[in-house]
């Protein structure tokens, strides 16, 4: 779910590949894996857009899309 919340975030223009590769330190490559489902960020990834992400609206649907993947 979380990748599906932050590629609607790009798409809408409300954050960017960039903004997330600058937050959480990873490359490119590693956000276009998170993108597609093929992997998830770590912990300390989360932190830092939870965190770091402009925009409250960005960090509060992010953080509704990792509640709502808990068990």
């Amino acid at each position: 779910m979380v990748n599906l919340v932050l590629r609607r975030l790009i798409d809408e223009g409300r954050t960017s590949v960039r903004a997330i590769e600058e937050v959480t330190g990873r490359g490119e490559s590693t956000v276009y894996r998170w993108l597609a489902g093929q992997t998830l960020p770590d912990v300390e990834d989360v932190y830092r857009m939870l965190r770091e992400l402009p925009g409250e609206g960005v960090r509060q649907e992010l953080l509704s899309a990792l509640l709502a993947d808990l068990p």
